[in-house]
């Protein structure tokens, strides 16, 4: 799984192998925060640079690895019950910066060599602030199987404090 980087271990790409997923498209005209979607713990953050072609839906149709190729921060994350999923901040034009609030060595835009970052005890809370895009972008989660209903529709508008899925 290319998106993911080569700094995420096979075994935890494996636990989200015919998972699901979710692709927060933000405008430029959205709020550019990110809130932390569960109660959850952070394993590794990884910073992969890249390109930053825009991830508008005509960009989307004709630049197959769109995803891939752009600057990503890949947060590998455990859910309260155990669940492994990921949430990838995608950079994209005019997006040459994100932040991540709880490391802060994190620079994007600004070097070509992957990072990673290993934690033994991060804990983060469903809403937590933990980060803003300098623009719009997208997020991306990625959920091990079986570990979310979804309740959130294609081309729905999502506002903080939605519920977006149940957890099981």
């Amino acid at each position: 799984m290319l998106f993911l980087g080569e700094r995420i271990d096979e075994a935890s790409k494996e636990e989200i192998r015919d998972g699901s997923f979710v692709n927060f498209y933000l405008s430029p005209r959205d709020y550019h925060r990110y809130h932390v979607p569960l109660d959850m713990q952070v394993l590794k953050v990884v910073h992969i640079p890249g390109k930053l072609y825009p991830v508008n839906i005509p960009t989307l149709k004709n630049k197959v690895d769109l995803f891939i190729e752009n600057e990503r921060v890949v947060l590998e994350c455990l859910s309260l019950g155990g669940k492994r999923f990921f949430l990838v901040l995608v950079g994209a034009l005019n997006v040459g910066q994100m932040e991540v609030a709880f490391e802060p060595k994190i620079q994007t835009n600004t070097t070509l060599t992957p990072s990673v970052y290993e934690y033994e005890n991060l804990r983060l809370a469903k809403g937590d602030d933990f980060g803003c895009f300098k623009m719009g972008s997208t997020i991306i989660m990625l959920c091990e199987k079986g570990m979310c209903e979804w309740s959130v529709e294609i081309g729905e508008n999502v506002r903080f404090g939605q519920v977006i899925a149940k957890i099981i």
